[in-house]
């Protein structure tokens, strides 16, 4: 998750990261009203994304994380790609574009709703630099509140 938070929106990609602990049916609609187009999914927890996918349209292109130290490792019955041989297959000359602007959407994070399903807001990069990574150059009597971001952390 770390390596894809950096790897995917230098792609030009939103990364969308799902809290793990969501029943199926919750993760299939994320899917969908995400538009998600490919998932990073750890084998370990193949079998909560094969069930989402009763419950989604959309067919995103699978890659497997293969940890061999996982506790469980399903088989993984669907077509996919290794993650290990995606990322050897890269171009190590790859140069990558920075957003457009500052309000480029670069994550999509969804939070519980009042309504009983999950409510996705985008952040641009230009929230998280503006909030984090100017604080180190201001002199402490100048510096902000820390700021609290309301998303879920997905482990």
């Amino acid at each position: 998750m770390f390596e894809s938070h950096f790897s995917v929106p230098m792609t030009g990609g939103v990364i969308n990261t799902i809290n793990t602990r969501l029943d199926a049916e919750t993760v299939g609609y994320i899917l969908d009203h995400g538009k998600v187009r490919v998932a990073i999914v750890d084998r370990q927890l193949y079998p909560v994304y094969k069930a989402a996918l009763e419950f989604a349209e959309s067919r995103p292109q699978l890659v497997v994380i293969d940890d061999p130290a996982a506790g469980e490792r399903p088989d993984v019955e669907i077509p996919h790609h290794s993650y290990e041989s995606l990322i050897s297959s890269g171009n190590p000359d790859f140069s990558w574009q920075p957003p457009e602007d500052e309000w480029q959407a670069i994550a999509l994070n969804y939070t519980s709703g009042t309504t009983g399903r999950p409510k996705g807001g985008l952040s641009p990069p230009g929230l998280l630099s503006d909030e984090y990574g100017h604080r180190d150059r201001l002199e402490p009597a100048e510096s902000p509140p820390i700021p609290v971001l309301c998303t879920h952390v997905s482990l």
